[in-house]
Order: C-alpha cells, then sequence, then structure tokens
C-alpha cells in the first residue's frame, strides 16, 4: 500500500494539478495501478460500498457492523485522497477525486 501511496503523490507532483474537490463531486476507489472505478463498480464487488457517497461513509458503515476502521486523509498538491483500512476485513483502500485518476 506504501507504493500506492507513494505513486499517487508522484502523479500528484509532476501532473500539475489544479484544486480537485469540490463540495459534492464524486469520488472513486483506486486499484493497484492508478486505474479507478466508480463506487457503484466498486459495489458490486464489495457488497459494503452499496448505498455509500463517500470514504467516510464507509467507514461509519464498517464502524456500525462492527468493524475496526482506521481513516487517514492525504492532501498532496491540492488533491485530497483518503485512505480506509480495516484490517480485520483484509480491506485497505484510497478514495480519491476522478481526476486522480488514469
Amino acid at each position: 500500500m506504501a507504493r500506492l501511496l507513494m505513486i499517487i503523490a508522484l502523479f500528484a507532483l509532476f501532473s500539475g494539478f489544479q484544486p480537485l474537490r469540490a463540495e459534492g463531486a464524486p469520488w472513486m476507489v483506486m486499484a493497484r495501478h492508478g486505474e479507478c472505478m466508480s463506487l457503484e463498480s466498486a459495489a458490486r464487488r464489495l457488497p459494503e460500498l452499496r448505498g455509500v457517497s463517500d470514504p467516510y461513509s464507509f467507514a461509519l458503515a464498517l464502524r456500525q457492523a462492527g468493524e475496526k476502521v482506521s481513516v487517514s486523509e492525504q492532501t498532496v498538491k491540492n488533491i485530497t485522497f483518503v485512505k480506509i483500512n480495516a484490517p480485520d476485513r483484509g480491506l485497505a483502500m484510497v478514495f480519491v477525486p476522478p481526476v486522480a485518476c488514469r
């Protein structure tokens, strides 16, 4: 996962992004190599994502299901991404705005 965060940081630093995270803008789930999928598409593989609109509501849903969850937010060059870890479920997910995706 550290490698993924490094890739995101380097991509953000060298691409010259403008401020990205407008209120209400959609979140995407980032895959290992920088590809992304919508939350709706990801929910087909991970039912816990159904009805989730952002990483914080996903963390809340996991906590309500009794899971231990950690949330860490990073901002690199005005790009905010959120990492959700639920170690007992083996989940480590990164949520990003669409412009951070390939």
